[in-house]
């Protein structure tokens, strides 16, 4: 089964600056539009917010817990070299 968010998504990410909207913008190509739907973007900013949340030191055992167990659902969604990618990002 084919992935939702490749390394193609997270390269728009990035051109973006990590603001899907700004493709909104008029200035914005009208390519990269139409090569990210709002699933794709929404799967990706939440895997992203996730990331950032279990970097939190005092996150209760309980939050914790809910967050990995989110993780995993959207990685089943996220490409290997994507999901790798972030979590490197995410350490520095």
């Amino acid at each position: 089964m084919a992935k939702l968010v490749t390394p193609d998504v997270l390269a728009l990410h990035d051109k973006y600056q990590g603001n899907f909207g700004l493709m909104d913008e008029r200035w914005a190509d009208s390519n990269d539009r139409q090569n990210v739907t709002s699933e794709q973007c929404q799967t990706l900013a939440e895997y992203i917010d996730l990331l950032r949340q279990s970097k939190v030191s005092n996150l209760s055992d309980r939050l914790r817990t809910q967050n990995e167990h989110q993780m995993a659902q959207l990685e089943c969604q996220i490409d290997d070299s994507v999901i790798q990618e972030l979590r490197i990002r995410s350490m520095t």
